[in-house]
């Protein structure tokens, strides 16, 4: 039987989502799965959760890997080559050959779920990046190139941000903000006097990314608001830059998407869109029930088409 199904993988920091589907679309099979950036869990865990979608969706289907004509996995963290010979090397393990898999970062999925060039999306989950495609059809990015130095107003920048001012009152420094009651309960600590020791024992970026919710979900006051002002300034810039770069006004449109677990809060959302110029706010589309995964499909017929 000819091959003639599709795969699209949106890897991130804390899930996998895994879309299955035939190539006229007639049907379709999903999977979710943990975290598969290895810069996030590992490279054991991430394999681990990219074999495991891999054989659900196949399952489901009743497939195997000889029935996927063309495959995109859009992975958080691939940022160098490097990284792509790393997920190359979990996904040939898994039997896979090459000349079936396009590796991207997961950022591109969602700017193709939603969107056509030229355009660019800006992602807020685990981490925060911009990744578009120009007017003559070039990959570019701006931001995302590590937790520890870069990925600013993301979900583990917005998490190590909390924690950092909870561990700033619980010295006496500053005062207690109401939202630090949401930390001691996320933290698992019976008493504020226990938070220090559980701050500094949390393990893997994804568990500092944990925290987010706090502050997004917090009631307004000083400290919170000027932490979600000075992220959404920082998610701001990135789309700034990449349309100084890339955009052109008139005659060619230009698109720019909101994406990502940290975008879906209304509150950030809008500083965001407050944060850039009245020309850059006209250009976002809204994508309220954006779908990433969807992208990679809708890229692998593009590549499919173009190649033949």
């Amino acid at each position: 039987m000819e091959a003639n199904m599709i795969l699209s993988v949106d890897g991130g920091g804390t899930h996998t989502r895994f879309l299955l589907r035939s190539r006229d679309g007639s049907l379709s099979y999903r999977a979710v799965t943990g975290a598969s950036s290895f810069k996030s869990v590992g490279r054991l865990k991430a394999a681990q959760h990219l074999r495991q979608g891999l054989e659900t969706v196949l399952h489901l289907a009743g497939a195997t890997l000889g029935d996927i004509v063309y495959a995109v996995y859009g992975l958080s963290g691939l940022d160098a080559q490097a990284d792509e010979a790393t997920y190359r090397e979990m996904l040939l393990a898994q039997g896979w050959d090459g000349e079936r898999l396009l590796l991207v970062n997961d950022a591109l999925l969602a700017f193709y779920a939603a969107a056509q060039p030229p355009g660019l999306a800006l992602i807020a989950g685990t981490g925060s990046i911009v990744v578009g495609v120009d007017a003559t059809g070039k990959v570019f990015r701006i931001g995302g190139w590590g937790y520890g130095f870069s990925d600013l107003g993301s979900g583990t920048w917005l998490g190590c941000e909390a924690l950092k001012h909870t561990l700033l009152a619980c010295d006496g420094i500053t005062p207690f903000a109401p939202w630090m009651d949401a930390v001691q309960v996320r933290l698992g600590a019976q008493d504020r006097e226990a938070m220090p020791e559980r701050i500094t024992t949390l393990q893997g970026y994804d568990s500092i990314a944990a925290f987010a919710p706090v502050l997004l979900g917090a009631q307004a006051e000083p400290l919170r608001d000027r932490i979600l002002s000075e992220g959404a300034q920082h998610l701001a810039a990135m789309v700034k830059a990449g349309c100084a770069l890339h955009w052109q006004p008139s005659p060619a449109a230009f698109t720019i998407i909101l994406a990502g677990g940290c975008l879906q809060d209304p509150t950030y959302a809008s500083l965001v869109r407050k944060a850039l110029p009245k020309e850059l706010r006209e250009l976002i589309r809204a994508t309220d029930a954006l779908d990433a995964v969807e992208g990679g499909f809708h890229l692998a017929q593009q590549t499919i088409t173009e190649r033949g």
